[in-house]
């Protein structure tokens, strides 16, 4: 338990629980690259039991168009150029005026298939379309997120 300060750079923003039942935040935007895909409204939950990032399928459309990732046949993952991947923008949240980004060396799964490298997006939507973003154990790495379970909060700051 407790907050690791050698974990962790710059400022820890706090930001109370909007659901008693999830660890949810409010979050004033939401951007890929320059790009806002939220700008109200934003939710964005932090979720252990999954290692995905899943979030609004309108609002994920918007960052599988920006890296034209394409469409695998039965699965929910899409597939992206891997020469492309280092010019991929970041997500960031802006939670009390503090930015919180992802880049895309978290949010994009290389693995080998023979001799061919193989490059796809860990950020997808569901069938049953969500409200919210949900950000699963790879969020946890380049954030460090604090439980604060007393006082219906969470804590954020960028991962050392």
């Amino acid at each position: 338990g407790g907050v690791q300060h050698d974990r962790y750079s710059g400022d820890m923003v706090w930001s109370r629980i909007v659901s008693e039942e999830r660890w949810q935040i409010e979050v004033a935007g939401i951007d890929i690259g320059s790009h806002s895909i939220c700008s109200s409204d934003c939710v964005v939950e932090f979720n252990t039991e999954i290692e995905i990032i899943i979030g609004p399928a309108e609002q994920v459309e918007q960052l599988y168009q920006l890296v034209d990732a394409k469409e695998i046949p039965g699965v929910t993952i899409r597939s992206v150029n891997c020469h492309k991947v280092d010019s991929f923008p970041d997500l960031t949240f802006t939670v009390k005026g503090q930015k919180l980004n992802i880049t895309h060396k978290d949010y994009v799964g290389k693995t080998k298939i023979g001799s061919t490298e193989f490059c796809f997006l860990m950020i997808t939507s569901v069938e049953d379309d969500v409200s919210r973003w949900i950000m699963g154990t790879l969020a946890h790495k380049p954030l460090y997120v604090v439980y604060d379970f007393g006082r219906y909060q969470v804590g954020l700051a960028e991962s050392v």
